[in-house]
C-alpha cells in the first residue's frame, strides 16, 4: 500500500514538471519570436543606414573627384546627376 501511494505521488510531481515545462517553452517560444521580429527590423534598418552611407559617400567622391562646386561657379539651382561624369 505504501509503496502504490509513493509511486502514485511520484507520477504526480512527474506531471507537475512537465505541465510547468511546457509553461516554460511555451513563454520562451514567445519571447524568441518577438526578439526574432525586432532583430530583423533592426538588420532591415542596418542596411538601409549602410545603402545611404554608400550613396552619400559616392556623392561626396564624385563631387570632390570632379573638382566643380555649385556654389563657386553660381550655380545653386544645378541637379546632381552621378552619371554625368563631370560634365559641368
Amino acid at each position: 500500500m505504501a509503496f502504490a501511494v509513493l509511486i502514485a505521488i511520484l507520477m504526480g510531481v512527474g506531471q507537475l514538471g512537465i505541465r510547468r515545462m511546457r509553461v516554460i517553452n511555451e513563454t520562451l517560444n514567445d519571447i524568441t519570436g518577438k526578439q526574432s521580429a525586432k532583430l530583423e527590423l533592426a538588420q532591415r534598418a542596418l542596411m538601409i543606414s549602410n545603402t545611404n552611407s554608400r550613396i552619400a559617400m559616392e556623392i561626396v567622391a564624385d563631387y570632390t573627384r570632379c573638382g566643380w562646386c555649385s556654389r563657386d561657379r553660381g550655380m545653386d539651382n544645378v541637379a546632381y546627376n552621378p552619371r554625368d561624369s563631370c560634365a559641368i
